[in-house]
């Protein structure tokens, strides 16, 4: 989870640089944001209002037109949202991306506590990964066979 959670920080960033050096990056309907997101539009548009999107640009016949800035944020919004983190925290992310937030020591602070929660996570989910792996184990007939505790019963 932790790689995946740089990777679609390095992709934010990355995205962010690109949006601003190349203004004639091809451009996007809300549709095609959304499917290759799996964001669906109405939330979309929904973070435009809330300002975790920037206004897209327009086309002549004022449909929304997003380009690689909105790939990136909205991906990394998503995956946040995936991973459970508020709102507001994702948005204090993102201020530090667009290096609106001066104070570091704000967002190392968020980022910190939810670093921790990442870590706490991922210790449970290899508790439940292993208990799991003994299960199947003994299911299959290759783990020990104490009477009642398998918890597989013959059909």
């Amino acid at each position: 989870m932790a790689s995946a959670t740089r990777d679609a920080t390095r992709a934010l960033k990355a995205g962010c640089r690109a949006a601003g050096a190349a203004e004639d990056a091809p451009q996007i309907t809300i549709g095609e944001l959304a499917r290759r997101t799996g964001v669906k539009a109405t939330t979309i548009r929904w973070y435009e209002c809330a300002g975790i999107l920037p206004p897209p640009d327009r086309s002549a016949g004022s449909h929304r037109l997003y380009g690689p800035t909105h790939l990136a944020r909205l991906a990394f919004v998503r995956r946040g949202r995936e991973f459970g983190i508020p709102l507001d925290e994702i948005r204090t992310l993102l201020a530090l991306a667009d290096h609106s937030i001066r104070n570091r020591a704000e967002v190392h602070t968020v980022a910190s506590a939810r670093l921790a929660d990442v870590e706490r996570r991922l210790h449970h989910l290899a508790e439940f990964r292993d208990e799991l792996q003994r299960t199947v184990a003994v299911c299959a007939g290759r783990g020990s066979k104490r009477a009642g505790s398998s918890g597989c019963r013959s059909a």
